[in-house]
């Protein structure tokens, strides 16, 4: 059965179809997002353009094939300030928790970005949310461009004390 809300058409599961009972998951189906990610967040005060921006990248690239862990991701997706969106994307790039493959602009066919999970350890996204948080602290953040910001925030996460890589603690 299909409904319009908002200008869209969505496909609501039926039950031959794998609908769950609950209607907010048989509306538009349903990702898998790590516990992980929400206990961070609570313990960390993230950004909430950080967060918004790893839920977006994840159900991209995870969330549509856990086997792969790769998909195209338009920047207009990620519902925050542009210049937030590309400062965190450069962000979770640079620390190597995606790599990304910038689209090219323009033309009928245009697709995303297309971003490959890297797959970290739990400690290691305990970190980014821990230099995710300390990122509130930054005087004049506005005015750093998404390429430095990737550059100090992969340095920060690398210099926060890891059980995994004694070499820094």
């Amino acid at each position: 059965m299909s409904k319009t809300s908002a200008g869209k058409t969505w496909d609501t599961l039926q039950p031959d179809k794998g609908a769950t009972g609950n209607r907010a998951i048989d509306r538009d189906a349903y990702a898998c997002v790590p516990h992980l990610f929400f206990n961070l967040a609570v313990r960390y005060p993230v950004p909430p353009e950080f967060f918004l921006t790893v839920l977006f990248l994840w159900d991209k690239t995870v969330g549509q094939d856990r086997e792969v862990g790769a998909g195209d991701c338009a920047l207009s997706q990620i519902p925050v300030r542009a210049r937030d969106r590309a400062r965190w994307l450069a962000a979770l790039v640079a620390a190597g928790f995606w790599d990304c493959e910038k689209a090219t602009p323009g033309g009928a066919n245009q697709r995303g970005s297309f971003y490959v999970y890297k797959n970290p350890v739990a400690e290691e996204w305990e970190l980014l949310f821990q230099a995710a948080s300390n990122s509130r602290n930054i005087d004049g953040f506005d005015d750093i461009s998404p390429a430095r910001f990737g550059r100090m925030f992969a340095r920060a996460v690398s210099q926060l004390p890891n059980p995994l890589w004694p070499s820094n603690g």
